[in-house]
């Protein structure tokens, strides 16, 4: 998948477990995306049990919950926690792809 307009955002990964953090970061590397801090970013990734605080230290900022192994309740009990989205390893490009674009702010608000 070749990098797409709609994916030059910039994101940030805030605490997550170490094996997860190095997959995501190389799929995240593969589809040119920009990652920098929670203030530079335009959507964050964490795990399920740091929602909350990623939520609260950065209002407004949508984040997507990342797990080790798909779990339905997980999943469900991070959107009903207010993540924008859901998604487990093995990262696959055109997934986290689909993803990102689908968080994509549009360029006249993230500009403001």
């Amino acid at each position: 998948m070749s990098p797409s307009p709609a994916l030059k955002q910039k994101v940030c990964l805030a605490a997550l477990p170490p094996a997860l953090d190095v997959e995501l970061m190389a799929v995240l590397r593969e589809l040119a995306v920009d990652v920098c801090s929670a203030d530079q970013a335009g959507l964050a990734f964490c795990a399920a049990g740091d929602l909350d605080a990623v939520r609260r230290k950065h209002p407004g900022l949508p984040v997507i919950v990342v797990s080790q192994h798909s779990n339905v309740t997980e999943w469900l009990d991070a959107l009903d926690g207010g993540a924008a989205d859901y998604c487990s390893a093995p990262f696959e490009l055109t997934h986290l792809g689909w993803i990102l674009s689908s968080h994509q702010r549009p360029l006249a608000r993230a500009a403001a």
